[in-house]
């Protein structure tokens, strides 16, 4: 039974291939180090990578770019900053606040996407 008031912090990676196969990973942060850790799974998975990605300074972080410079099978494509309608990210986010069938507290991730309609 979780704790009133308690939040349980879920950080999602997930990309898709132009075959439409998808790569998610969860983490409890979302740090430059789980970053590079998600950007080396796609690249064992798939080879060669391109990955649009925001802003972020952990997607920008010298560990980030030092695993850049080793590994040429991934690159980072950068959006334009202040232009969230280009994100994803953000629509999947809209989705998951706006289309939940009850408010309230969720205590595992699975009763979360259960709430959330078409998931």
């Amino acid at each position: 039974m979780g704790r009133s008031g308690s939040r349980i912090r879920v950080v999602v990676y997930g990309a898709v291939a132009g075959d439409g196969t998808r790569l998610m990973r969860t983490h409890g942060t979302s740090d430059a180090a789980n970053f590079v850790r998600y950007l080396e799974l796609a690249r064992r998975e798939w080879g060669r990578v391109l990955l649009i990605t925001d802003n972020a300074p952990r997607h920008k972080s010298k560990k980030v770019r030092r695993y850049m410079e080793r590994t040429p099978d991934v690159m980072l494509l950068y959006l334009p900053v202040a232009r969230p309608e280009l994100s994803a990210a953000g629509e999947v986010r809209g989705q998951a606040k706006y289309g939940l069938v009850t408010p309230g507290f969720y205590a595992t991730l699975g009763g979360l996407k259960a709430a959330v309609p078409g998931h």
